[in-house]
């Protein structure tokens, strides 16, 4: 699976979209944090709950299930490719996200309806720097099969999955606030 998570702003708060798998994903998390809400609340809703049920039951992308005729996806399935938790907080498709903004304010649902609609479709279909991220993902896959016998990248792998499990990260990518927390640690 190839990792394409791509950090928005929203009145400089961070929003990240993920377009991994073939449909997308938006971390709901984050996009609550804007307004002081949480999308368990929204999750909770009566109207919430009635719209997920209507999501399972549409012949939608991420529904195979009524594509193909069969019903073998059951309800927990489907629930989890419409919202899903991660270590790094809730996680909507794109539709439910579209609610889900929409409820937040409606400033911020334009906001994200506009992101989805200018920006993913032409990153998703004809941007290099995508492919690129497809082929270097593919070579990093590679490499970590080529490297599993050796016992420094086992130790490694094993700090990374320690640092995965731990409730608060720093993106790696992120190097002003890594370096603020080392100078505060040698103080």
């Amino acid at each position: 699976m190839v990792n394409a998570v791509f950090e928005f702003e929203f009145n400089n708060q961070v929003v990240e979209f993920d377009i991994s798998d073939k449909d997308l994903m938006i971390n709901a998390t984050e996009m609550g944090k804007i307004f002081g809400k949480n999308p368990t609340e929204f999750l909770k809703l009566k109207q919430t709950k009635d719209f997920i049920d209507e999501l399972k039951s549409m012949p939608l992308p991420f529904n195979e299930s009524n594509f193909e005729g069969n019903s073998t996806k059951n309800s927990a399935d489907l629930e989890a490719m419409i919202f899903v938790n991660k270590l790094d907080g809730l996680w909507m498709c794109e539709i439910l996200a579209l609610k889900f903004a929409g409820w937040l304010n409606p400033k911020f649902e334009v906001w994200v309806y506009s992101t989805i609609r200018e920006f993913l479709p032409n990153l998703r279909d004809n941007n290099e720097a995508y492919k690129q991220i497809v082929k270097f993902e593919d070579q990093l896959d590679k490499l970590v099969k080529k490297l599993q016998g050796n016992a420094d990248f086992q130790a490694y792998m094993q700090l990374q999955e320690k640092l995965k499990k731990l409730p608060y990260r720093i993106k790696r990518n992120n190097q002003a606030t890594l370096r603020q927390y080392r100078q505060l640690k040698a103080i």
